[in-house]
Formats: structure tokens, sequence, C-alpha cells
């Protein structure tokens, strides 16, 4: 089975909603590949966030219903990338220097996107953009699969 990972910051907005996505939409069409998250900085505070997650509320209302033991985050790990086929990093400003004190080996080997955080810019415009991306990924990848 063909793995992607994608990597956050936290692993609760831009990163999970990706992977949420692509693995709905490859279940959807029978696909032997899935997709993971994780992020650089998943702190204790991060675990117990309770507020509203804004890539669940937008899966939503694209109609995919989500779990919610599928949003927790998870600390990256070497293991995690090395599990993985592709390594796709949400913003390559943020992460590229995150990548390169943490993981140096994978810094060339990874994608770097360019979404901001939910701080910068809100949800419902990055939403959409990261969809589009991820649309664009699953082209590529029902292509070699």
């Amino acid at each position: 089975m063909y793995r992607v990972l994608f990597v956050g910051t936290h692993d609760r907005f831009r990163s999970k909603f990706a992977c949420l996505y692509f693995n709905a939409m490859c279940i959807e069409r029978n696909l032997k590949i899935r997709a993971f998250s994780c992020g650089f900085d998943i702190s204790l505070d991060n675990r117990r966030l309770k507020k509203s997650n804004p890539a669940l509320d937008y899966l939503g209302h694209m109609g995919l219903l989500i779990e919610e033991d599928d949003i927790r985050p998870t600390q990256l790990e070497q293991v995690f990338i090395d599990a993985c086929d592709k390594v796709i990093c949400m913003n390559m400003e943020e992460h590229l220097t995150m990548m390169r004190k943490a993981f140096p080996e994978q810094v060339k080997k990874s994608i770097y996107w360019h979404f901001n955080d939910e701080f910068s810019m809100p949800p419902l415009s990055t939403l959409p953009l990261i969809k589009k991306e991820v649309d664009h990924l699953l082209a590529g990848l029902e292509v070699v699969a």
C-alpha cells in the first residue's frame, strides 16, 4: 500500500484536513493508498483542545462524517517518515526550518506546499485551496496506482 504523510505544525487544521479528505477520496475511488498526518509540535494543550475544528466543520459541510478519534493530533517522529512513500509539509516557510532542525536527512525528499495556518489566514479561505491541491495529488497518484 502506498502511504502519504501530511505534516503540519500542530496536526489540527491543515495536515488533518488534507489527510482526512485524502483518505475519504481514496476509499470512494477504491485506491490502495492511505494518508496519515502528524505535527511538529503537539503539546498536551493541543491534544486537549476542544474548541471547534475548522477542518472537521468543512469536512462535515462537504458531507464527509469523521470519527472523533480520527482528529486526535500525532507528534511527528522518524518512524512515521520512514513508513511513508511521500512526505508533504503544509507550509514551506514554516516547516522547512523545522524539518532541517528535526529531520535534516528528509529535507530534500519532502514536498512543501504553501498553506498558512489558521491564525494568519481564515480557514474557510485555506481549506478549499488544500482540497484542490489534494485533488491534484490524487489525480497524479491514480495514474501510478
